[in-house]
Formats: structure tokens, sequence, C-alpha cells
């Protein structure tokens, strides 16, 4: 179980919200115990996924953050690495727990990292932009 720590956070009270719910939607997903319940809690982490990296993006436009194009790469990355898992996910079936936690894994490790390396420079950014915007 991942719990958020204020060291995740990126000082912007959108962006963080969205990562605590998709904190709390792979300790969800992890905790899950039958195959209904693990795909539609993969769907709606997926679903919220995009919709973060849609509204993280923009946001990055419209400050003109310099890294934003690098930022939207590795959401595009991720979404194609998930979609990879849930076609495997699909082809194993509902009673793989080992899938599951390779799923919930890679949630997890990712997360974390983007959080706390990629968004933790979009902080400094937008620190940085309010400091000169008074």
């Amino acid at each position: 179980m991942i719990e958020w720590r204020p060291a995740m956070s990126v000082g912007h009270l959108v962006i963080d919200d969205d990562h605590k719910k998709l904190l709390s939607l792979i300790n969800t997903f992890e905790a899950s115990t039958s195959g209904e319940q693990i795909e539609a809690v993969l769907r709606e982490l997926m679903d919220y996924t995009q919709m973060h990296f849609t509204r993280e993006e923009a946001l990055q436009r419209a400050s003109r953050y310099p890294f934003h194009e690098a930022h939207h790469k590795a959401h595009q990355k991720l979404i194609h690495d998930v979609s990879q898992l849930c076609r495997k996910w699909e082809q194993v079936g509902d009673d793989a727990p080992e899938m599951v936690r390779e799923i919930a894994a890679f949630f997890r490790k990712w997360l974390i990292e983007h959080i706390l390396k990629e968004d933790m420079a979009t902080k400094t950014y937008f620190t940085t932009l309010r400091r000169k915007s008074g």
C-alpha cells in the first residue's frame, strides 16, 4: 500500500489531488480480489490517469513549462506500457494474482518515480513563476 507523503506534493492543489486519487486507485487495485473488481478498477485507473495527464499537460502548456513536450512523451509511454499490460491481463484471465501484483508494482513504481522526479521539476518551475508574479 502506498501512502501519500508531503514530500510528494508538487505544490499545485489540483495536481496533488489527482496524484492522491491515483495512489488510492492503485491501492484499491492491489487489494482487489475478484476478476470483475480488478477489471473495473483497472479501467478506472486508466481513465483517471488519462484525465490527469490531460489536465497536467494543459497546465504545463498554459504556463509555458519548457519541458512539457518531454513530459507528454513520458505520459504517452506509460499509456502504451499499461495498454500492453492490460492485453496481457486479458490473455491470462481472471485467476492471475501474480499478474495483479505485476500491474500494481508497475503503477506504484511509475507513479512514485514520476512524481518524485519529473513532476518535482514542475514544482520548481511553478514556484518560480509564483514568486515572479508576486
